[in-house]
């Protein structure tokens, strides 16, 4: 999610490594959250992800 919000990013595809903020278009890498456009100075956080048989796993921060 973008730092200054709780609105989720998802619905979204995922296009080039990149996924698009949906309330101010800004574009963020999904590897590193670094902001690639757009009219905001924040980054996303990023966590460890994984597939793993039918399920999709996240690890939260500590």
């Amino acid at each position: 999610m973008p730092a200054r919000t709780s609105t989720p990013t998802c619905p979204t595809a995922i296009e080039d490594g990149c996924i698009t903020c949906p309330l101010h278009q800004a574009l963020f890498d999904i590897r590193t959250g670094a902001l690639v456009d757009g009219p905001t100075k924040t980054f996303l956080a990023v966590y460890p992800t994984w597939v793993e048989g039918s399920g999709m796993h996240v690890e939260p921060p500590d």
